[in-house]
């Protein structure tokens, strides 16, 4: 029985490594689709992962324990009873707060569109598609996708994915986050910016949480919103 034992618990910690792997690669493929990563649900199923993948661990150790230091007693099994039920409620309290995990069938794609050169015609498609975000100001639209912009200037999701990829040089995330992340330099040294809290002004340039706020200002400008503004006043 504790081989048995110690043979499930391997295969569960080999099962969720993969699992692990599978989500970082599904992750970058997102970037294609998404301005938004971790409010797709991505943030809660890592979470998932990495507990039970504890658990599993905690077994583990314990199976071994049994089988090479002689470690036995009645109630150990409890052990991983108590990891496993403190794993659920981690999941599940972040549960409740997560939207629909929806992955498009673009995302598992590994062949995203069916182009490979580019033309002088993808680049003045490519072109248009960037003033027409610029003059409409998409990017302000929290939780903007692939498949809404696509409907709103016209263009098939995966064309749209090979302008952005091939013709643009950048992912649509990238794309997307980088014109937010100007819109909201630009209103922090503003003359009427007193008025309105940092987060504030985070929010109303399309990005749908303080931290993702935070974290993709200071990915691309080294300084935080607070100390970019302090330095410029």
């Amino acid at each position: 029985m504790i081989n048995l034992a110690l043979v499930k618990d391997v295969f569960g910690i080999v099962y969720f490594i993969l699992a692990l792997k599978l989500f970082f690669q599904s992750k970058k493929r997102m970037k294609i689709h998404y301005s938004s990563i971790t409010e797709e649900g991505f943030s809660w199923l890592l979470k998932f992962l990495i507990s039970f993948l504890l658990v599993v661990v905690v077994d583990l150790l314990i199976t071994v324990n049994e089988i090479y230091f002689g470690y036995d007693v009645e109630w150990d099994a409890y052990i991983t009873l108590v990891f496993l039920v403190l794993a659920i409620v981690y999941v599940g309290y972040y549960g409740f707060s997560q939207l629909t995990v929806f992955i498009p069938d673009l995302a598992l794609d590994e062949n995203t569109h069916p182009y490979d050169v580019v033309s002088n015609k993808d680049k003045e498609e490519a072109n248009h598609l960037k003033a027409l975000i610029e003059t409409d100001k998409t990017f302000l639209i929290p939780n903007l996708t692939l498949s809404m912009l696509s409907e709103k200037v016209k263009i098939h999701p995966r064309r749209l994915s090979f302008l952005f990829n091939n013709v643009l040089g950048i992912p649509f995330y990238d794309f997307i986050n980088g014109y937010r992340v100007e819109e909201a330099k630009r209103r922090l040294v503003s003359t009427d910016s007193y008025k309105y809290t940092i987060t504030a002004i985070g929010l109303s340039c399309g990005f749908n949480s303080k931290s993702s706020f935070y974290r993709i200002f200071k990915n691309k400008l080294g300084v935080s919103p607070f100390q970019y503004k302090k330095d410029r006043q």
